[in-house]
Formats: C-alpha cells, sequence, structure tokens
C-alpha cells in the first residue's frame, strides 16, 4: 500500500472531522448540536494522532503518539453515545443522573492505566518495532485493561447504535432517510475497528478505522447539510402530539401528511383515513375554503362538532427548504373560544358603561329633587326592566327612611315607611356603609317580614354615600334565586354613587332657592363664598400658587402658602413638598435672571406677565407662561401666581414660523424662476429670432450651406430652450438632489461645451479662448441644472474677462469627497467688499454696458445648494478671478 496515500487519507479525515465540529458549532442553538461537535473534535484527534503515530519512526515517538491519539480513541464512545440521546429526545438521562461525569469516568481510569503502564503492565504487556517494510507498525500484546475498555466501547456503540434504529421505526416516512445515513456513518468505521481486533493479514497491522472515517465524516456532513438535518423527528411526538392545538401538516401538493392527536380529537378526524388524502377531502366543510387554494392565512374560525361550536384562531403557515422553496404547510388551530368569550363580555359589559354614563349624564343634568329620583329610577330600570322591583330610600338629617321613588308608585309622591334606618336588610346596609347582595331573603336572618309575603327573592341594596355622607339606598329586587353577579354590584355602585351627588346637589339647590327667599343674596353668597373659592381653585386647568411677598434682594425666599391640583399635576410634585418649596426652588438656572424681572415688575405695577422655564421634580425643564398678581388677603401682601403650559403653544408657534419661512422661501424660489427663465432663454431665442429673420428675408439669395447651418443653428437653439426650461421647472418643483434623477456625470467636458455653445450669440465669444482640462472626475449631478451653473460662469467670464477672454475650466478632488470645478478668467479681479456681495440677487458689480437682472450668480448659488454642494470664488484684486462650486464625487472617485 503506499504510505504516503495512506497517511494523506488518515490526515484527510481528520481534517474532515474538523470541518463537521466547525459546521455543528454553528448550529450549537439546535438541542445536540454541541454533543456531535464534541465528537467529531475526538475523532479527529483519533486520526491525526494515528496519522502522526504511522509516520514515526522511533518507539518513543511512535509511544507519544499513541497517547494523543487515545484521548480520541477513549471518548468517542462516551460522546457517540450522549450525541444519540440527545437526538433520539432523551437528554433527560443526561440532565437528570449527570450521566456525562459517570460516562468520563471510565475514559480517564483507562487514559491514567496508559500513562502509568510502565508500572503495572496492565494496558500492553509488550510493545516493540515490527521489523520495517513499507511502513514501520507496532507489535503490542494488549492486557487486561485495553481488552475491558475494548468490550466497554462495543458496548456503548451497540447501544447507541440500538437507540437509533428504535428511533427510524418510530420517526415519520419524511425523516426515516436522514437517521438511515447516520446509522451508515457511524457503522462503517465501528465494523472496520472490530475487524482489525482479530489482525488478519491483508491489513499489515494497520487500523483501518481512522480511514474509514473518512466515508463516515462525508456521510455526516451530508446528513448534517444536504439533508435537512433537524430534530423535529423526535419533537414532534414528545412535544407537538402534546399540544392542545390542532396541528395538521400539508404537502407542498395540499395533502395531509400528519395530524396530531387533538385533530382527531376537536374535529372529529380519523388519521387513519386522512393521511395522504387531499386536505379538501379530508377537512370539515366549513374549513375546506382555508386550504384551497394553498396560501398563508391567519384569521379567526368558528367550528362546531359534536353540538358544543368553539372558536379558533387559524393559521396556515408554508415550510420552506434550505433553498427557500415550499415543500409544505401547517395548519394550526388555536382554540380561543374562553378569550372570544371574554371579548363578548367585555365588549357587552363596555356597552352598559356607556350606556351607565349616559345614564349618569342624565340624572345630572337635573336639579330638582323630584327629577333626580324619577331620573335614577329610569336608569335602573333601562338596565333591569320587569319584573324587576325598584325602591329608593332617603335618610333625613334626623335619622328617619322613607321611600320616595319607586315603581309601584304611581303618582310618585313620597310615602313614609315604618322601619327605622339600623334594622333590616336595608338599614344594615345603610348603617355600615356596603354594599348587600342577597340570593334569597327568605335565608337571611336579617329579613324582616311585611305584612304580605314578597313575591321576590334576591335582593340588592346598594348605600348612596358622597364626601362620606349616606343620603339613602338603593333597592333592586328579583324573583329569581341569586339573580344579581359582582358585575351587577359594580353597576349599581357606580350608578348609585353619582345619584348620591346629584341628591345632595338638588338638595342643595332646593336649600338655596329656599334660602333665597329668607335670607339676602349676599349672605348667602358669603357662607358659599369658601367652597366656591376652593371649587374654583381645584377645578381650574391652570396651575395656581400662593406664594408670600419677598423683598427684590430676596429672590430664593418666599415660600408656597397653597397650590392647587394642576400644578402639582405640572410639576410632579405632591401638594405637601411644593409647600416646603417657593419659586426661586422650581426655577431653572437659566430662567432666575427672568423671575427676578418678573418680581420687580410685579412690585412696580402689582401685576406681571413672563415667560420663563420651571423645573419638575424630575428634573425636566418645561416653558410656562405666568401672570402674577399683587394682592392684599386679611392685611397680608400675598403673591398670586397662574402658570399655563406652554409646550404645546411654542411647538405650534415654531411651526407657524417654519411654514411662514417655507412659504417665504418658495415665493422667493417662484420669483427666481420667473427671472431665471427670462435671464436663460433670452440668449437662445435671440438667436433663434435672427437667423429666422435672416432666413426670411433673405432666403431666397442665401447658399444651400448657409441655409443648413441657419437651420441648424435654429434647431439647436430650440433645443437648447427646451432643455433650459426642462432644468428650470425641475428646479421650481425638486427641493432635494433626490427629487430629480442624479446620477455620476462622467463625461463633465460635453457639459461645458454645450454650455459654451449656448453663448455663441455673446460679444467677445468669437475672440474668446477657451481651454478645459482634461479627465475631469465623475460627480453626483443633474446635466440640466450644472450645465446651467457653467453658462453663467461662462458667461461672466465672457462679459468681466480680459481683452480678448482667456478661460480656463478644470477640477479637483478634495480631501471631503467633493469635487470641485472651477472657471478662471483674466479681468481685473474682485475685491473683498465686491466678493461679499457677489451671489446677492439683482446686485451687478459693474454693469456699464453690460445687460441683465443681475440674478446669474444667484441662481448658481440655488442650484447649487439643491444639489449639496457651495459656491465661491477667489481673486486677488488684481489679476483675474476663480469662480467654482463642488458637488459629491461618485463612488469610483471617491474609493480612489
Amino acid at each position: 500500500m503506499n504510505q504516503t496515500l495512506l497517511y494523506e487519507a488518515i490526515l484527510l479525515s481528520g481534517y474532515l472531522a474538523i470541518i463537521l465540529a466547525i459546521l455543528s458549532w454553528k448550529d450549537q442553538h439546535v438541542r445536540g448540536m454541541k454533543s456531535l461537535a464534541t465528537l467529531s473534535i475526538a475523532l479527529a484527534i483519533w486520526a491525526i494522532g494515528y496519522s502522526a503515530e504511522l509516520r514515526a519512526i522511533t518507539l518513543p515517538d511512535k509511544l507519544m503518539w499513541i497517547h494523543i491519539k487515545y484521548i480520541g480513541i477513549l471518548l468517542a464512545p462516551s460522546l457517540l453515545l450522549v450525541f444519540t440521546l440527545f437526538y433520539t429526545g432523551m437528554e433527560h438521562w443526561i440532565l437528570q443522573n449527570n450521566l456525562v461525569m459517570l460516562l468520563l469516568i471510565e475514559p480517564i481510569l483507562v487514559y491514567l492505566a496508559l500513562l502509568t503502564n510502565n508500572s503495572h503492565h496492565l494496558f500492553y504487556t509488550h510493545l516493540s518495532l515490527n521489523p520495517p517494510q513499507t511502513i514501520t507498525t507496532l507489535n503490542m500484546t494488549y492486557g487486561i485493561v485495553y481488552k475491558l475498555n475494548l468490550y466497554y466501547s462495543y458496548l456503548l456503540s451497540t447501544f447507541s447504535y440500538l437507540l437509533l434504529l428504535k428511533q427510524r421505526r418510530k420517526t415519520p416516512q419524511r425523516y426515516r432517510g436522514q437517521i438511515s445515513w447516520l446509522l451508515l456513518g457511524f457503522a462503517i468505521p465501528w465494523v472496520g475497528n472490530i475487524a482489525f481486533q482479530f489482525r488478519p493479514p491483508f491489513l499489515h497491522n494497520i487500523d483501518p478505522t481512522p480511514i474509514l472515517y473518512l466515508f463516515s465524516v462525508i456521510i455526516s456532513i451530508f446528513a448534517l447539510h444536504l439533508s435537512d438535518f433537524s430534530f423535529e423527528p423526535i419533537t414532534w411526538s414528545a412535544i407537538i402530539n402534546a399540544f392542545d392545538d390542532v396541528i395538521i401538516v400539508l404537502n407542498q401538493h395540499g395533502h395531509i401528511t400528519n395530524l396530531n392527536p387533538a385533530a382527531e380529537i376537536r374535529l372529529g378526524l380519523d388519521k387513519k383515513q386522512c393521511v395522504r388524502r387531499p386536505a379538501t377531502e379530508g377537512f370539515p366543510a366549513s374549513l375546506k375554503q382555508y386550504v384551497q387554494p394553498l396560501a398563508q392565512t391567519h384569521t379567526r374560525v368558528t367550528y362546531k362538532h359534536r353540538a358544543v361550536s368553539r372558536a379558533y384562531e387559524l393559521s396556515l403557515i408554508p415550510l420552506h427548504d434550505k433553498k427557500q422553496r415550499t415543500n409544505g404547510w401547517v395548519l394550526t388551530l388555536h382554540d380561543i373560544t374562553h378569550l372570544a368569550n371574554i371579548e363578548a363580555t367585555l365588549q357587552r359589559r363596555n356597552l352598559e358603561l356607556a350606556k351607565i354614563d349616559d345614564l349618569i349624564a342624565s340624572i345630572n343634568s337635573n336639579l330638582a329633587l323630584d327629577d333626580v329620583l324619577q331620573s335614577c329610577i329610569d336608569a335602573v330600570l333601562d338596565l333591569y326592566p320587569e319584573p324587576y322591583k325598584i325602591t329608593i330610600q332617603l335618610l333625613e338629617k334626623d335619622g328617619s327612611a322613607y321611600t320616595v321613588a319607586g315603581t309601584e308608585h304611581v303618582d310618585g309622591t313620597r310615602q313614609r315607611i315604618h322601619f327605622a334606618p339600623g334594622e333590616g336588610i336595608l338599614g344594615a346596609a345603610i348603617r355600615g356603609q356596603q354594599l348587600i347582595n342577597v340570593a334569597d331573603v327568605f335565608y337571611d336572618p336579617r329579613y324582616i317580614p311585611g305584612p304580605t309575603s314578597p313575591d321576590y327573592h334576591s335582593l340588592l341594596v346598594v348605600p348612596m354615600i358622597a364626601k362620606g355622607e349616606t343620603v339613602g339606598a338603593l333597592s333592586v329586587n328579583s324573583p329569581k334565586v341569586g339573580a344579581f353577579c359582582e358585575h351587577d354590584e359594580q353597576l349599581l355602585q357606580r350608578l348609585s354613587n353619582h345619584a348620591a351627588i346629584a341628591i345632595i346637589n338638588a338638595r342643595l339647590y332646593e336649600q338655596a332657592q329656599r334660602e333665597i327667599l329668607v335670607r339676602e343674596l349676599a349672605e348667602q353668597a358669603a357662607k358659599a363664598s369658601a367652597e366656591q373659592y376652593r371649587l374654583l381653585f381645584e377645578s381650574t386647568t391652570n396651575g395656581i400658587f400662593i406664594s408670600q411677598h419677598v423683598s427684590t434682594q430676596e429672590i430664593r425666599s418666599g415660600q408656597f402658602i397653597d397650590v392647587n391640583a394642576r400644578a402639582c399635576e405640572l410639576l410632579g410634585y405632591t401638594r405637601e413638598e411644593l409647600l416646603q418649596l417657593g419659586a426661586a426652588d422650581i426655577t431653572a438656572e437659566e430662567s432666575m435672571a427672568t423671575l427676578q424681572e418678573h418680581r420687580l415688575t410685579l412690585y412696580a405695577h402689582n401685576r406681571a406677565r413672563s415667560r420663563f422655564l420651571l423645573r419638575t421634580k424630575t428634573g425636566e425643564k418645561l416653558p410656562f407662561e405666568v401672570h402674577s398678581s399683587l394682592l392684599n388677603i386679611q392685611d397680608t401682601p400675598t403673591i398670586l401666581s397662574i402658570v399655563w403650559d406652554i409646550s404645546r403653544h411654542e411647538k405650534m408657534e415654531a411651526l407657524q414660523r417654519q411654514r411662514i419661512a417655507d412659504l417665504e422661501e418658495y415665493n422667493a424660489e417662484l420669483d427666481a424662476f420667473a427671472h431665471t427663465a427670462s435671464h436663460d432663454l433670452k440668449n437662445p431665442l435671440s438667436a433663434i429670432i435672427g437667423f429666422s429673420q435672416m432666413l426670411e428675408t433673405r432666403g431666397d439669395t442665401l447658399p444651400p450651406d448657409k441655409l443648413t447651418y441657419y437651420a441648424r443653428f435654429i434647431s439647436q437653439g430650440a433645443r437648447k430652450m427646451q432643455l433650459i426650461i426642462e432644468g428650470l421647472i425641475a428646479l421650481a418643483q425638486s427641493k432635494t438632489l433626490q427629487d430629480v434623477d442624479a446620477k455620476p456625470l462622467i463625461n463633465m467636458e460635453q457639459i461645458i461645451r454645450e454650455a459654451w455653445e449656448r453663448l455663441a450669440v455673446l460679444d467677445k465669444y468669437e475672440e474668446a479662448e477657451l481651454t478645459i482640462m482634461d479627465s475631469m472626475p465623475a460627480a453626483i449631478g443633474y446635466a440640466p441644472w450644472v450645465e446651467e451653473v457653467w453658462s453663467n460662469y461662462l458667461s461672466n467670464a465672457l462679459k468681466y474677462g480680459g481683452e480678448p477672454p482667456i478661460i480656463k475650466c478644470g477640477s479637483s478632488v478634495q480631501a471631503d469627497g467633493m469635487i470641485r470645478f472651477w472657471v478662471q478668467d483674466n479681468g481685473r479681479g474682485l475685491s473683498e467688499e465686491e466678493q461679499a456681495r457677489l451671489f446677492v440677487p439683482f446686485v451687478r458689480l459693474r454693469s456699464q454696458g453690460i445687460k441683465g437682472h443681475g440674478l446669474g450668480l444667484s441662481i448658481v448659488q440655488r442650484i447649487v445648494r439643491r444639489l449639496g454642494g457651495t459656491v465661491g470664488v477667489e481673486s486677488d484684486g488684481e489679476h483675474g478671478s476663480t469662480f467654482y462650486f463642488t458637488l459629491p464625487a461618485a463612488e469610483a472617485e471617491r474609493d480612489q
């Protein structure tokens, strides 16, 4: 056997095992992949160590590599078992029983026996080199420890193999192929190892196991990455079958391939009859519409089985292979009957609460006591119509009780009843100020029978309490036993609370009406002023601070005397916390000067109005408008400050200012657009008119070549006007470079020459000398706009250049990724003052004998800014000027 080929084959199997370990480690989030990676490392150590052993010549070298390779040999069976347990879903053996530690005991003990063999000769009794042939091998006589380890390794490997065979039998058909590949990959090297133990002559004392790993690792890599390796075969039985949700698997053609027990129970399906049949045949009729045609779906359905209707959340999700091709579908039905019932109950109760709010508004809209009571009865009747019986009992200040309204009172008059407020179920509710819900009054010891037997059983008594005062009770009776639930208690409690307030207000109203007749209005106002002040003080939507009067020199003194609830809400403090502070404590540092000015104005004019920042409890600084007045309350100077939260107002003002600025900019752009159109179209239009008149007057006498030349010039001028108009329209309609078709301008020289040709009708054109630098770098821009920039710069160079004009155009790449393009003339140059006014609209620095509006350079500035660049001029005031503009460089230029 070629020894080099043998070495390389064994070494290759080791390298492939390392590759398998890396691929497995990348998928370490998948259960068991870490154990597969560890197993692959052990096999790699075995193969690489054995290859080095065969290469070694001396006995000590070979013994060293034997010690290395046996690290992998001893660990491989245990790691194979660990991987198999993870793969077959039996990892609880490892996690619960510390199996890994137990499996490591035997390899560690055997390895120690190998290292210390010279002391006891239990691992091998003899070790020598065989006579050299093509490959130098070892002659080793094995001891008892080696043989025991061999049997132990075969036992673990056999057990692992049996686990895989068992798993294959209970795995769905579509996943058996992957287990078969693994079985084949694990079997090949172990068969070779068993053959090696018998030392057949044809092996020449060479262990074929590492060589066979070459095939085993290739098969494992194939199973891992080409056979869609996963743990789904195990988890289907362990997890999916345990789901209470309906799960049905379809292939890409819509045929049922599997379903869990929940599908059989909840849908009444028979797995044996449904599998391999189209879903349109095996599904219930009400669900067929969701699987024909197959499409990703997420909806709610209602399905009735065995006279029981349940709500489900249906999902139909595609399954994809590694090439993102759809190879199946998963349909799930999640039982949401309980959730649907809760939603229906919540919806019903929300409607009831909305109705309660309407009823409360109706009760509060009345001022007369009789109207309030009747509204209460009508409100309860709206919730509990006949045969419910409803009554309202009120308490007088002397403790007497009487029925004032009810469904049995036709005339609506107040009828006193004979009961004491502390007796019976009603008395207990009033005395304890607690709601009482009695399922059947006949079994309640507090019930006091009347002269006639009542026609009801359930009784719900809700005391009407407001501001700690019990004004009466609301009673609802029902002929059913246990008619009222907790929800009824909440509804009636809420209604009775507002009814109590309405009754108190109605009583106050009646009292006020009586007092108006017997007392003067001033006396009544004096008695009610304190409460009205507090009501106004607490109900206002603005913060109110009342503080001590301080001198102008004591800005950090002046503690708050009182604050309202809105002030606490605005600043995040409690009332007690604010009463320990003063105005300076809640004012931001940058507004302290404004606070001082505010105090000076207040003491000078008895009132002041300022805007400054106040600091909340969390340290946030918010803008407020503060109105302060200096009052004299009980001969004590006091400061009353009302604060408005103007953060929203300031945002609106900023937005308004921005809109005004945008409008002004838009108007300026419209104005510039009109001037630009007349400015840029004048030259080509003049040329077209001139040549057209020449053709009209002298067309008959001109030679054909002249006629052709004039016609071409007119056509070019018309096309140029079209380009100018399109560019100006794009400029007027676009705000940024992204609004136009911006792209790399790879032929800037052509754009410059087209701009130069537009100036053919200008003076000095024929005698001017234009030089354009070769190979200008590509920049990002919009060609019509860039041509407009060049046209303006070249036009200025013609008008203000020397005699004759000498014009140069060039470019350079800047460090910031921008390209600087420039036009240099030979005029007398510009002073610093002239340079400062150069790009201002309607400003002409030297207008003698030159027509125009002074808009050219301001147009250039507007265009270049929209293209993301800048404009400028450089001149020493004596030797010409260089006008430049910058554009973003294309990607290729920026990379360079």
